[in-house]
């Protein structure tokens, strides 16, 4: 069965695609209800949807900023049924990265779960703050400028750490990661408060030299497989 993955405008999503996405988004976690959910999608401009023959089993969002001259771009939750993670992440990257490669200069990304504080560091150089990485005075400073943007003051400068108000939890299966999960110790303990629903900024340079090299190779791949 072939998977895809469309871009579509946040504006032009019909009420099916929503109803299946608040479905999805609704098993992964709780705490939440339809209506902050939708709330929530209308501030992002666009959605990614990931398609297996007629079925959705994947989503994720973006918005995008222009902030003291710096192009940003931000990403909802992302959502992949167990079943499509491996080739479900290829596509999203891929359309992703069509976005925002030489169209933004910064990621500031948010995790809830240490798999979604995994892509991140996967597909870039340098990830702040970060296990080894110093961060400097001038990514600390747009950090902090770019999460306050987003988040106001349910973003915490001394924890770097958001706290939103309708906040929602992983469900417990979703919370359950292997031994050894790459990147899972030091998430755990710059987000002590993941499983209450806190969620870690990290900045992310999107200068063509901060992309790895897979990064790359998943930016020109042809999403024509299965």
């Amino acid at each position: 069965m072939i998977t895809r993955c469309e871009t579509v405008a946040i504006s032009k999503l019909s009420t099916l695609p929503v109803d299946t996405m608040w479905q999805l988004f609704n098993r992964h976690y709780r705490g939440t209800c339809r209506e902050i959910f939708e709330r929530d999608l209308l501030q992002k401009q666009q959605a990614l949807l990931l398609w297996r023959g007629d079925q959705l089993t994947g989503f994720t969002s973006q918005r995008f900023a222009e902030i003291d001259g710096h192009r940003v771009t931000y990403s909802g939750d992302v959502i992949i049924t167990p079943e499509a993670r491996d080739i479900g992440t290829a596509h999203f990257f891929h359309h992703w990265a069509c976005a925002v490669w030489k169209r933004c200069d910064w990621w500031c990304a948010l995790s809830a779960g240490p798999r979604t504080f995994r892509i991140a560091h996967t597909f870039y150089r340098r990830v702040t703050p970060s296990i080894g990485s110093h961060e400097t005075n001038t990514e600390c400073r747009l950090r902090h400028r770019f999460a306050e943007h987003a988040y106001a003051d349910a973003y915490c400068r001394d924890s770097g750490i958001v706290r939103l108000r309708d906040g929602y939890t992983l469900c417990e299966k979703e919370q359950c990661i292997r031994d050894n999960y790459p990147l899972d110790a030091y998430f755990r303990m710059a987000n002590p408060g993941w499983q209450r629903g806190d969620e870690l900024v990290s900045l992310v340079s999107l200068h063509p030299d901060n992309w790895e090299p897979v990064a790359k190779r998943m930016l020109n791949w042809k999403a024509n497989r299965g």
